[in-house]
């Protein structure tokens, strides 16, 4: 999966150079890129928090290295978070102090 999730990304910032882009994905996807965005292995995708839904990142690509400027972003969602909602997100948030 994260060789296919890689290479669309590659291929989509090859075709767009210096374009802004918008890329929409699922969870388990974003954490995977958010691997790569942060150089960690993919064996480490359990220590990347999880996304909310309808949030988003800004990650700049210099055609070499990702630069995380905004992450997870869920301002704009005004109190219908699905995160805060979920009873797993707060134990979740307890246990690893954030």
């Amino acid at each position: 999966m994260f060789g296919r999730i890689k290479g669309a990304l590659d291929d989509i910032a090859e075709k767009h150079p210096n374009e802004t882009i918008c890329v929409v994905t699922h969870g388990t996807a974003i954490r995977a890129l958010a691997c790569l965005w942060r150089g960690v292995p993919l064996c480490e995708m359990q220590n990347i928090p999880w996304f909310d839904n309808a949030s988003f990142s800004i990650v700049d690509y210099d055609g070499k290295n990702y630069t995380i400027i905004e992450e997870n972003v869920n301002s704009h969602l005004d109190g219908v978070s699905t995160f805060h909602k979920q009873s797993w997100w707060q134990r979740y948030n307890e246990e690893t102090g954030k």
